[in-house]
């Protein structure tokens, strides 16, 4: 999973204060076939995104105002989004399956959502940790360019978004991209 982050830093003179934005996650879907467990599992190997069957990608932007203070630019505001995107596998041909099959589809469907559940519980605070990553950032020389401002932000929240991508990486690393989750493992079982 890779995670990204989208940077502005207009020059503006307002009070201070900081806020975010957490939309609900946006859903999107990849079709899979098969009429056996083995066919539909090498379908979803194969059209799975980035080697899972699922994925949680999530994108922060940032705003940051700068007031000027004398001699100096101050961050008087930073507002921070992120933007969540689900994808899952979509099974046209479950309303014809067996039983089995469509209690197989169901576990690992649910198994799939918890796992992609953790990947979004390791982003909370995120938003929050780049926010007060910005507000620390001391004052700025009045001659300083929006780009160098920016450019002072962007490397500020680098390190906050590198931490999030290795947890991240090693949930799905850990687990097998929750295949191999010791408590509720992402598998298809066997149909007779």
């Amino acid at each position: 999973m890779r995670y990204t982050l989208i940077g502005s830093t207009p020059l503006i003179f307002i009070l201070l204060t900081t806020f975010a934005v957490v939309a609900a996650p946006t859903k999107k879907s990849y079709n899979v076939s098969g009429l056996t467990i083995e066919e539909l599992a090498s379908s979803l190997n194969a059209s799975g995104p980035d080697g899972g069957w699922g994925e949680t990608k999530n994108q922060w932007s940032y705003e940051t105002k700068w007031v000027i203070d004398g001699d100096q630019l101050k961050v008087s505001k930073v507002s921070v989004k992120i933007e969540t995107t689900i994808t899952m596998p979509s099974w046209p041909g479950y309303s014809a399956a067996s039983k089995c099959m469509k209690s197989s589809w169901d576990k690992m469907y649910k198994s799939l959502q918890n796992h992609e559940q953790q990947h979004m519980k390791i982003a909370q605070g995120v938003d929050d940790k780049i926010k007060n990553a910005i507000l620390a950032l001391p004052p700025q020389p009045s001659s300083s360019t929006q780009d160098d401002l920016t450019a002072l932000s962007d490397a500020t929240m680098q390190p906050i978004i590198e931490t999030n991508n290795t947890a991240q990486d090693k949930l799905d690393s850990d687990t097998d991209h929750g295949k191999s989750d010791p408590k509720d493992p992402v598998t298809l079982n066997s149909c007779p």
